[in-house]
């Protein structure tokens, strides 16, 4: 948590955990997977995009703000 608070300060990014929000899911739920048994299917990256969005919406939106002021 250390290096992520520091990353954050210094680059000024978002540290978004997609592992501990859908790894569970990943293992649990084979759909998650594509045929390969190493990338995600369709359905695992809309999970990962479902975690990332929320993040990715809220850098923009700060960007906006500071380009705009």
């Amino acid at each position: 948590e250390a290096l992520a608070a520091a990353l954050r300060a210094q680059y000024a990014v978002a540290l978004v955990d997609v592992r501990g929000a859908v790894g569970a899911r990943f293992v649990r739920d084979p759909a998650t997977i594509s045929a390969d048994a190493f990338h995600p299917s369709a359905h695992g990256y809309a999970l990962i995009a479902d975690v990332l969005a929320p993040a990715l919406v809220t850098a923009l939106r700060n960007r906006a703000r500071r380009v705009s002021s």
